[in-house]
């Protein structure tokens, strides 16, 4: 069926492909980089949930798919997804604390990813890194796009400061709308 969807995909002219990260999914960076080698204009958008990777490994890896796909890459950031569905995969954070955690994990690969080869320290709420560098540099620059969906003041406020593209699902546009005057306020 994977390989139905994909063909669909590449030959329909479409250009994105979200793989979503959840208990109920495979493996997203492994399924997407296996396709990637498969296809001729799938760009996968790969979700990157908070907490559920160190920042340091996530930009590894992404910049070695990144190189390796010659830029057919996109990241869908995820914070606010449910508690049960954090909790099945060792994540007993809050969705408060997801959040924080999203901004300080998008700071640290953006850190790495612009950093020109040279090794980073960072020293932050929920990470410290002394001499973190990467071997592969990012294909795209100043680095691929992100993506973030949701309705909530917290999903507005990390999507203005680190997205590209900020995803809407049409039952969260007014709830968006709501929450956007109450950061404004």
């Amino acid at each position: 069926v994977f390989d139905e969807i994909v063909d669909a995909v590449d030959n329909g002219g479409f250009k994105y492909m979200l793989i979503p990260v959840n208990t109920t999914c495979w493996e997203a960076t492994v399924l997407a980089s296996y396709y990637v080698a498969k296809t001729r204009n799938v760009m996968p958008l790969i979700a990157l949930r908070a907490g559920y990777m160190n920042p340091t490994l996530a930009a590894r890896m992404f910049a070695t798919l990144d190189q390796m796909s010659g830029g057919r890459l996109c990241i869908n950031l995820i914070a606010g997804l449910n508690d049960d569905d954090a909790a099945a995969d060792g994540v007993f954070d809050n969705k408060i604390v997801r959040y924080e955690k999203m901004d300080e994990e998008v700071e640290i690969i953006k850190k790495l990813w612009t950093s020109d080869g040279k090794p980073i320290d960072h020293s932050g709420k929920y990470y410290t890194l002394k001499g973190a560098e990467l071997a592969a540099p990012i294909y795209q620059k100043p680095y691929p796009k992100f993506y973030l969906g949701g309705g909530s003041g917290h999903a507005a406020e990390i999507s203005a400061k680190h997205s590209d593209v900020h995803l809407f699902w049409g039952d969260t546009i007014e709830r968006i709308a709501t929450n956007m005057k109450e950061l404004k306020a």
